[in-house]
C-alpha cells in the first residue's frame, strides 16, 4: 500500500490507502515577496531546496495552500515576478557567467536568456532584469559609453533595444525613461523603441517612478506628481513629512498613502478629493501596501499574520494574509486535529479542503514552552512563573516557579513536569511538578538527557555518550532508579514518544525502536535513517518518518499498515501524530502539514 506524498504536490496512486484530506503550505521561510507582491494580494513565492536546483512553490497565502511548484534551473534564484505571478525573473550563474532570465511560473519552461556579464573587456555588465506588471517586457538596466542606458525588449521573440536613461513602464505598449544625462524625461513606444511626444513636458528634475495606463507617477525627492498621460492634467499628492507612499491603483486613478497620523488615505486623482479610509498603526516598521490589482490593502495585524482589506470607502472587510510556518501536528481527546504554527496560532482544520474550523492565538509571555500533544494545554513562563493555557477557554492559571536555566519536559496530558538543567558540579539537576506544582528535587549523572515524563510520575532518560543505548526510568520521589531498557543500538536518542498508558513507546535513535514495557520486548521496526517518530495514543500503531517516506507499523506484528513518499527536511525533524482512532496521521516537515487517511477506506 503505497502512494506519493511530496508534500505539497501529492499525486495518490496507493492501493488500499485512504485520499490526502489537505495539505496546508507554509507562507514563510526564504519568501520572495511580501503577501501583497502579485495578482489581488494574497500570491507569495516560497523558495526552498538547496543549490544547485531551488524549488520555487507559488502559494496563496490566505488559503495556505499550493497553486504551483517549478524547479529552477541549476545555480538560479528569483528576484522578481510579474504582477499577475505567472512569470519570474531570476538570474543564472554558469561558472563565471551570469544570465537574466524570466520562467514560466506554472511549467518551469525558460521563456528567455540574456547574459548579463560583459562579452568583451570593456563593456558594462547589465543588471538582472525587471519586467512590466503585465509580464510582457524585460529592461535591462546598464551603460553606454559611461551613461545610464536601459535595454527593453519583449520576453518572448522581441528585439533588444537600447533606451538613453532610466527607464520604466508606464503602460502596456508605453515606457519613460528619466535621461540623467541630459536631464530629460521621455516616452517611448514598447514594441519599436520610437519616442512618442507628448502634447505636455515632464520637468527633468523629476524622476519618472511609475505608471499605469492613464497616468505616470513621478517624484522629485520630496513629492509625488501624477501626470494624466492624455492631456499632461497634474494631481499633486502632498505628501507631508511623515507621509509613505502607499501604492498606485492599477486603474491610474487614485494614489494611496499612509499619513504620519496613521491613516491610510486615497486620493482621487480625477477629482483630487482625498478620503480616509482606516487608521493604521506601523508595526516593527512595517507599511501598508496596495496589491498589484488595486483591490486590496495589505498590512500586518498580528505577529506572523497580515490582513488584506478589500477597498470600499472606506475599505471595512478583513481577510487574514498569513505568514507563519506549522511546527507540531496534533489530535485532541475527541480526534480533531489541529496544528500549531510558529506564531504560536493553534489551527483546528476542517479535513476537506483544510478551511480553519477554529483557531487561537497561545500566549507568549517571556517564553512560550510548548502545547501538549492533545492541546488541551499550552504553557509559558511570565514574570518568573510558569502558567498553564487552556487555549479553548483562554484560562491561564499559575503553576510554579522553574529555574530560571531550567529546561522544561512535560507529561503527554499536560498535568504533570520536569524542570531540568545540567550542574558540572553534581550533575543533572531535576524537579518533579505534580498538578498542583509541589516539588521533588532530585539528581542524575553528568550528561544526562531527560527524554519523557511518564504516566506514572517516573522520568526517561539516558545519558549520552551510551555505546548501549540504554533508556531508564528513576521515580522522583526517592530518586531512584527503578528500570533500565536496553534499545539494542548505539547512539544518542534523539526523539521518544509514549503510549497514553506508558506502556509501549517508540524510540529514534541510529534507526526507529518499538519497546513493550510490560513484555520487555524490543524490536528494531527498520534500519534507515530516521526523521521522527510517534506512537498512536493506544499503542497499538507506531508512525516512522524517513527522508522519503513514512511509514505506520502494526506493534502487534511489526507489519506495514500504511506507507506513502514525502520530502522530509534533512536538516530538522518531521513531527507526526496518530488520531485517537487510529484513521488519520498528520505530518508536518519542511514546515507544510498534510492529513491522510491510513484506514484505506
Amino acid at each position: 500500500m503505497r502512494s506519493y506524498l511530496p508534500l505539497l504536490a501529492l499525486s495518490m496512486v496507493a492501493v488500499g490507502c485512504g485520499p490526502r484530506l489537505f495539505t496546508v503550505t507554509a507562507t514563510t521561510g526564504n519568501i520572495h515577496s511580501q503577501p501583497h507582491s502579485v495578482a489581488d494580494g494574497t500570491i507569495v513565492y516560497r523558495m526552498t531546496g538547496n543549490l544547485p536546483n531551488y524549488q520555487i512553490k507559488r502559494i496563496n497565502a490566505s488559503s495556505e495552500s499550493l497553486i504551483s511548484t517549478i524547479t529552477l534551473p541549476a545555480y538560479s534564484s528569483i528576484y522578481y515576478t510579474s504582477e499577475n505571478g505567472e512569470r519570474i525573473v531570476v538570474r543564472r550563474l554558469d561558472g563565471n557567467t551570469e544570465y537574466g532570465e524570466v520562467i514560466d511560473a506554472n511549467s518551469g519552461s525558460v521563456l528567455t536568456s540574456e547574459r548579463l556579464s560583459p562579452w568583451n573587456e570593456g563593456e558594462a555588465a547589465l543588471e538582472v532584469p525587471s519586467i512590466s506588471p503585465d509580464g510582457e517586457y524585460i529592461f535591462f538596466r546598464g551603460e553606454f559609453d559611461g551613461l545610464p542606458v536601459t535595454y527593453v525588449r519583449k520576453v518572448v521573440g522581441g528585439t533588444m533595444r537600447m533606451i538613453s536613461g532610466d527607464a520604466v513602464p508606464v503602460s502596456a505598449a508605453v515606457g519613460a525613461s528619466s535621461n540623467l544625462g541630459t536631464n530629460q524625461n521621455f516616452f517611448f513606444s514598447l514594441s519599436d523603441g520610437s519616442v512618442i511626444t507628448p502634447s505636455y513636458t515632464i520637468p527633468g528634475n523629476q524622476r519618472i517612478y511609475q505608471g499605469r495606463d492613464g497616468w505616470t507617477l513621478t517624484y522629485d525627492g520630496s513629492k509625488f506628481r501624477m501626470y494624466r498621460q492624455n492631456d499632461g492634467l497634474v494631481r499633486q499628492a502632498n505628501l507631508a513629512a511623515g507621509d509613505n507612499f502607499v501604492g498606485l491603483a492599477r486603474d491610474g486613478k487614485a494614489i494611496y498613502y499612509r499619513k504620519a497620523t496613521g491613516m491610510v488615505t486615497i486620493h482621487n486623482l480625477t477629482s483630487g478629493v482625498e478620503t480616509n479610509l482606516f487608521p493604521y498603526a506601523s508595526a516593527e516598521g512595517y507599511l501598508p501596501s496596495l496589491s498589484p490589482d488595486g483591490t486590496r490593502v495589505t498590512y500586518p495585524v498580528t505577529e506572523g499574520e497580515f490582513g488584506s482589506r478589500f477597498i470600499t470607502n472606506p475599505a471595512t472587510e478583513l481577510a487574514p494574509i498569513y505568514r507563519r510556518t506549522a511546527i507540531q501536528p496534533g489530535f485532541d481527546a475527541g480526534g480533531l486535529n489541529f496544528v500549531l504554527h510558529d506564531d504560536r496560532s493553534m489551527a483546528y482544520r476542517n479535513e476537506f479542503p483544510g478551511s480553519i474550523s477554529q483557531q487561537y492565538r497561545l500566549p507568549k509571555g517571556d517564553k512560550f514552552e510548548g502545547l501538549t500533544e492533545d492541546g488541551a494545554s499550552s504553557f509559558y513562563r511570565l514574570g518568573g512563573y510558569l502558567y498553564r493555557h487552556t487555549p479553548k477557554s483562554g484560562q491561564a492559571t499559575k503553576w510554579f516557579a522553574p529555574w530560571t536555566v531550567a529546561d522544561i519536559l512535560f507529561s503527554r496530558d499536560g498535568k504533570s513536569a520536569v524542570e531540568y538543567y545540567q550542574n558540572p558540579r553534581v550533575g543533572t539537576q531535576l524537579r518533579h511538578r505534580n498538578p498542583k506544582g509541589t516539588p521533588l528535587a532530585f539528581t542524575l549523572p553528568a550528561n544526562t538527557t531527560p527524554l519523557a515524563v511518564m504516566p506514572d510520575g517516573r522520568v526517561m532518560w539516558h545519558e549520552v555518550p551510551d555505546a548501549r543505548t540504554t533508556l531508564r526510568f528513576t521515580d522522583p520521589a526517592t530518586g531512584v532508579m527503578r528500570r533500565s531498557f536496553y534499545l539494542g543500538q548505539t547512539g544518542a536518542v534523539k526523539q521518544v514518544s509514549v503510549s497514553n498508558d506508558g506502556t509501549k513507546f517508540v524510540a529514534w535513535a541510529n534507526d526507529a525502536r518499538f519497546g513493550d514495557l510490560t513484555t520487555e520486548k524490543v524490536r528494531r521496526l527498520d534500519s534507515d535513517p530516521v526523521r521522527g517518530v510517534a506512537i498512536s495514543p493506544d499503542g497499538s500503531l507506531a508512525a516512522v518518518a524517513h527522508l522519503d517516506r513514512v511509514i505506520v507499523y502494526k506493534t502487534s506484528n511489526y507489519t506495514v499498515a500504511w506507507t506513502e513518499l514525502i520530502q522530509s527536511d534533512p536538516f530538522s525533524p518531521t513531527k507526526l501524530a496518530i488520531s485517537p482512532n487510529n484513521q488519520r496521521l498528520l505530518i508536518v516537515t519542511q514546515g507544510d502539514a498534510a492529513l491522510v487517511n491510513i484506514t484505506g477506506q
